[in-house]
């Protein structure tokens, strides 16, 4: 198993830290509103990865259905998310022949 590089539990602990921080910060109520289903998405982001990486001790080639999702959808449409991704395996340390 390679934690280095991205991994979409990563945007979802990032989202969920935004969230947290906006329902503890953000005073007007209204606002929260936003910040409660925030936490959610980044919590189902960083379960999912969670349970992927540790299924794949025991299953080595099982992807999760949201992995497989960005793969085929944004990964695959938008050069901006493959950039953004170049850009974080580049920070987070994976070498271009890590898998």
């Amino acid at each position: 198993m390679n934690w280095r590089g991205t991994h979409h539990g990563y945007y979802g602990l990032a989202i969920l830290a935004l969230a947290i921080w906006g329902l503890v910060a953000v005073p007007a109520w209204p606002w929260r509103l936003l910040y409660a289903p925030l936490a959610l998405v980044g919590a189902w982001l960083l379960g999912d990865d969670v349970y992927q990486h540790v299924r794949e001790l025991r299953q080595a080639s099982y992807r999760s259905s949201l992995h497989r999702w960005f793969y085929r959808q944004p990964f695959a449409r938008w050069p901006i998310v493959r950039r953004l991704n170049a850009w974080l395996d580049h920070l987070f340390g994976k070498a271009p022949a890590d898998s």
